[in-house]
């Protein structure tokens, strides 16, 4: 009986191993699905609760290209977007709500916004052939924005990029003028997203600083107004007077309000022939400093860089934002110098450097904005002459 059993068995895997095998060889390509191997279900590390907000560049968001008949076609993703990145964020923040819960009287500490920067895809078919193949590769650039619901002012910033490339392909008698498989590369470019998203969301230390700011700043409030409720652990939760039970302290250590700015400090940005016109390829500096007027130690400090995208590049080209400025003693001084070098620009234009400081402990000062004006290096040139 036994040899029996194992006799029928080798043959049905030997019949299922021969299916598969023409399988394979009728067929000119395979997708197989992605198979994610999850160790187990991470919860949020974020302990904030955030109102979502997919702009329209996100729900709208579609893929133009040309088939192999000329037309222009257009490939939307909007759907598919707006899901993974509502799936994703709740992997990272304590509790994501839309605008309608918002509308109820749910409390949020902070709007988190989501925008397509950019979105690309190559496909070149010269003429509708039969059966034949051409490259196709897909781009897309998100930025996460994270904005104080009180204040509106921003606490943090991140973009991501995905890509995707595949080989589309005509049909076998060359009637259709839609390629086949032009969604590959598109799903390969929002999965390299998604797989990025969450772990660096969730392993970032200027997030994890504005999130604390932001509890402090709840469990701070005046008295009489509301204390949220969550319903998972991780935050604080209010009892019968109104005074919440404060959370366990995490690394770093969490932010206590003050009435004031806990430093202040001076910018001033140069470049390299001093003529106050940044030129592309032209080497500039950033210099800063700045005073601890608070009465305690600050274990941390960073200088972060925002605005004009060709300025902010000037810089991340050479050090990684935002810039550790280490531990700030009361009373210290401490002057830093941040060196860059501007890419090379097209056009004239004007920009805008802004320049805020992060703390690890403390209220943070206000950003300074630093405007200058941006042209190609030949034109600057003949402006000398």
């Amino acid at each position: 009986m036994k040899n029996r059993v194992n006799t029928q068995f080798s043959f049905q895997s030997s019949a299922l191993l021969l299916g598969l095998v023409l399988l394979l060889s009728s067929c000119s390509k395979i997708t197989l699905p992605r198979v994610e191997w999850e160790e187990g279900k991470k919860d949020p590390s974020v302990p904030i609760r955030v109102k979502l907000v997919l702009d329209s560049s996100v729900q709208q968001a579609a893929f133009s290209y040309t088939d192999a008949c000329g037309s222009p076609k257009a490939f939307q993703v909007g759907t598919q977007l707006s899901h993974m990145l509502l799936e994703d964020s709740q992997k990272v923040f304590q509790e994501v709500v839309d605008e309608e819960a918002q509308k109820l009287g749910n409390f949020v500490d902070a709007v988190l916004q989501y925008t397509v920067l950019e979105k690309r895809y190559d496909l070149n078919i010269p003429r509708l052939e039969s059966d034949a193949e051409y490259p196709a590769k897909a781009s897309l650039r998100i930025r996460a924005l994270l904005k104080d619901e009180r204040t509106g002012k921003d606490l943090y910033a991140e973009t991501f990029e995905g890509h995707g490339s595949w080989k589309v392909s005509t049909d076998e008698e060359g009637k259709e003028c839609e390629p086949i498989g032009v969604g590959i590369p598109i799903d390969e470019a929002i999965e390299g997203i998604s797989d990025q998203l969450v772990d660096t969301l969730r392993e970032s230390g200027r997030l994890q600083l504005a999130a604390q700011q932001l509890v402090a700043q709840r469990q701070h409030a005046p008295a009489g107004l509301a204390q949220p409720t969550y319903s998972k652990g991780g935050l604080s939760m209010p009892l019968p007077g109104g005074n919440p039970i404060p959370p366990i302290p995490t690394s770093p250590r969490s932010v206590q309000p003050v009435s004031s700015p806990s430093v202040l400090f001076r910018s001033k940005l140069v470049d390299a022939n001093r003529n106050l016109v940044l030129e592309g390829g032209e080497a500039v500096k950033l210099l800063l400093e700045i005073h601890n007027v608070s009465d305690s130690t600050i274990p941390s400090a960073y200088v972060e860089l925002r605005g004009t995208p060709v300025l902010v590049e000037a810089f991340s080209r050479v050090v990684s934002i935002p810039v550790p400025l280490g531990k700030l003693k009361t009373g210290e001084k401490r002057t830093a110098e941040i060196r860059g070098r501007l890419p090379q620009v097209r056009k004239n234009t004007s920009g805008e450097l802004i320049v805020g400081i992060i703390l690890s402990e403390g209220l943070p000062p206000g950003n300074h904005s630093i405007l200058a004006e941006i042209a190609p290096f030949q034109a600057s040139r003949k402006m000398k002459k």
